[in-house]
């Protein structure tokens, strides 16, 4: 069985950084990804032979995402990954992206069930009354089965040089199949 996980935090935290790592481990193990992003993502990517990038740059286009989606599942598909759903719902209007957010979400824990196929949702920091949360966080919230915040630690990313169980719960990393 596949999990959802939301991961957030401020910019330059390593939210994109941290799901290259998963992408390209996973790629290296014979086993396809599904990217989706505004922009190609940057980073120090390793096999990218069976990572499948979905640039999104149209508002309409979001309403056939989930489809989309869908439609790329293999049975070696382990991994579906939305860099970040902040930038990319955040330009809908409030009715579209309370209609398709929960749409979305909802298809990605189905895919979970399912098809054993895991999702990360990046997400953006906001600040709200002088408190960090995540962007549309409650909503997230309901659809993952784990949330993660990453911060920055003296400028740097906090990826480099830890393990992926450092940031990760282990029923999480055993459900990516990513080596520790």
């Amino acid at each position: 069985m596949g999990v959802v996980i939301h991961v957030w935090g401020e910019a330059g935290s390593g939210k994109t950084a941290l799901a290259v790592r998963i992408s390209s481990s996973l790629s290296e193990k014979g086993f396809h990804v599904i990217y989706v992003s505004d922009r190609l993502p940057r980073g120090v990517w390793g096999n990218v032979e069976r990572v499948t990038f979905l640039i999104i740059s149209e508002a309409c286009v979001l309403a056939d995402l989930s489809d989309m989606i869908e439609s790329l599942v293999n049975p070696r598909t382990r991994l579906v990954v939305i860099d970040t759903v902040a930038g990319l719902f955040r330009h809908l209007a409030r009715t579209a992206k309370l209609r398709l957010l929960p749409v979305m979400c909802l298809r990605l824990r189905r895919l979970a069930a399912e098809k054993g196929v895991s999702a990360l949702l990046l997400n953006e920091a906001i600040t709200l009354e002088g408190e960090e949360k995540p962007w549309e966080g409650n909503e997230l919230e309901r659809y993952s089965d784990f949330t993660v915040r990453l911060r920055k630690d003296d400028g740097k990313h906090i990826v480099e040089g830890i393990s992926l169980d450092r940031f990760l719960p282990r029923e999480a990393l055993d459900a990516l199949e990513v080596a520790a």
